[in-house]
């Protein structure tokens, strides 16, 4: 999970867009992989 110093300091908009965007770049390949349905790619 990022590091609370990484988010110190943000606005907390940027501090959740910044998580999500971890979130999706940890997650959606594993979605992708065991999913039992597609799931659309990040940039498509």
């Amino acid at each position: 999970m990022l590091h609370p110093a990484k988010v110190e300091g943000a606005s907390p908009m940027r501090a959740r867009r910044l998580i999500e965007e971890y979130m999706l770049a940890e997650l959606l390949p594993l979605l992708e992989d065991t999913g039992p349905f597609p799931m659309p790619t990040a940039g498509s």
